[in-house]
This record gives C-alpha cells, structure tokens and sequence, in this order.
C-alpha cells in the first residue's frame, strides 16, 4: 500500500495557479497521475524509448494520457480508444490517433497488436457481467505476448466516512448495484486477469487519496472531486433515497464538514500484468 503523503521535490506536482486547477477538476487524469507520480507502471521505459512500440489506451477520455506519453516518447506509437469523442479531434501529433470505439462491441484492431494496453479511469459505466465476459478479455486480445496490461481506476466506496456521507456513499453504491454495477469492481481486476489464463507476474498497488483539507491541497482537490460527483449523482440519489432536493443539499453541506473530522479518503487500485509468451 502506497502512503499519500507526498513531499520534496515531485515530478508532478500540484496546479500552482487557477487555470491549472481548471483543467485539474476537469480532468481527473491529473490528480491520478500525482497520487502515483508517475503516468504507468509497467516496465516498459526500455521499449518505449527505442522506439516502434505500439500503445493502446482503452477509456481516453479527453485524451490527456495519451498525448503526454505521446509528448513524452516520440518515437513510439499511442492510439487512444473511447466510446464517447470528447478527445481532441483535430491535428495532435503525428505518433498519436484517437478512435471513437465501443470495447463491448469489440475494438477494430488485430490479435495481439499492442504492447502495451492501458484501462483507467473508466468510470462506473460496465457492469460486472460485461467485465467477466468481454472487457477483460478484450483486453487480453489486443496485447502481444510478452506485452503488458494495466487497469488503474478509483474504488467507489469510501472510508472513515461521517454519518451523511456514509449514507450518501451507500446510497451510491446500492443504485450502482441496481443496474449491475459493482462500484468496487477494481478490487476483483487481479482475479479477472488470472482467469483469462494468459497473464502472469500481476502486481497489485493500492493508492491513498485524501478527501478533504486534513490532507492539505491534495485533499482539497479530492473533496472537489468528490462535491461534483455529489452534483451529478444528485437526480439519482434523491430518487433512491426518497427525499427532497433541500433535505439532499443539507446532507452533502453536513457530508462535506465531516470529511476533516473523520479524516476521509479514497483508494485507487493497479493492477499491472504481462501477458504469457506461446510457443
């Protein structure tokens, strides 16, 4: 388990200015990437810098990841996969290409085409069924032999919660559960990769998120987070909780004072795997 208490000289540090933290809350890329001060895991620096390398991330989003690594090692290859098209559309790089792509209806590439395939940040969006059955395999599909998986994604229940969040938190969870949504999925991802019976040496890390400012600006930037997942979970959780707007808007301004008081946090799971060489 990974501490996240961070300190000295980072290689990525906090926004330091307000259009930083703009882009920060839009993109919850940026924080992940500070809580683990580093864009994977896997070991592939080697392969990246020599160039060629083909990388696939599956759940761009607005493609943030993609272009950095891009940026970062030009001489290999990113192509970056979403169902919704919020990535930049325009002119990138010219070792960058973004796809809109649907992974459960199956992604448009070959076997084994990638040596790298990255899963992160994916939201709450697959349902458990869909993972056992097609992403995960999907994803073992794409990469080569030889070649590596990550899935990184933040676990949905909280911890030390106070009382209104708790409830707010249990709320989330059992309306996800409703739709076959296990919000804590990415506790299971070392079981599904080892399942497929092609992913071997699967590492398992765990990051401790702040929420709230008794984790100082990190956890300032977490109870953000939190306060906009509290805004457009709103509609759903009134509805499964029975209550009124009002009664919703005073449990979350009670749910946020707890935070410090109970010293709140989150924990974000990866998982990293390589894919077994046939002979």
């Amino acid at each position: 388990m990974i501490g996240a208490s961070l300190n000295g000289n980072l290689k990525y540090p906090l926004p330091s200015n307000i259009e930083e933290e703009k882009h920060w809350l839009q993109d919850p890329q940026y924080l992940l990437r500070y809580m683990w001060q580093s864009n994977y895991r896997a070991p592939i620096e080697d392969k990246l810098r020599e160039g060629n390398a083909k990388i696939l991330n599956i759940c761009c989003n607005y493609g943030t990841w993609t272009l950095e690594m891009a940026s970062d090692y030009p001489n290999s290859h990113f192509t970056g996969v979403d169902v919704a098209p919020i990535f930049p559309s325009g002119l990138t790089r010219s070792n960058v290409k973004f796809l809109q792509s649907n992974i459960l209806e199956g992604l448009p590439f070959a076997s084994n085409s990638f040596d790298f395939v990255l899963v992160q940040l994916f939201g709450n969006i697959f349902t458990e069924k869909d993972w056992e059955d097609q992403i995960i395999h999907e994803i073992v599909r794409l990469v080569k032999p030889g070649g590596w998986v990550e899935l990184t994604q933040p676990d949905s229940k909280y911890y030390n919660c106070g009382p209104n969040f708790e409830r707010w938190n249990d709320a989330l969870l059992n309306h996800l559960r409703l739709k076959d949504i296990n919000g804590s999925i990415c506790e299971n991802f070392g079981r599904l990769l080892t399942s497929t019976g092609q992913i071997s040496r699967i590492q398992h890390e765990i990051v401790i998120g702040p929420i709230g400012s008794w984790g100082r600006r990190a956890g300032e930037l977490g109870a953000s987070y939190a306060h906009q997942l509290s805004r457009k979970m709103k509609p759903w959780i009134i509805s499964y909780l029975d209550i009124t707007e009002e009664e919703y808007n005073e449990m979350m301004i009670k749910a946020e004072q707890e935070f410090n008081i109970h010293r709140t946090y989150m924990s974000t799971h990866r998982f990293v795997g390589q894919k077994i060489n046939s002979f």
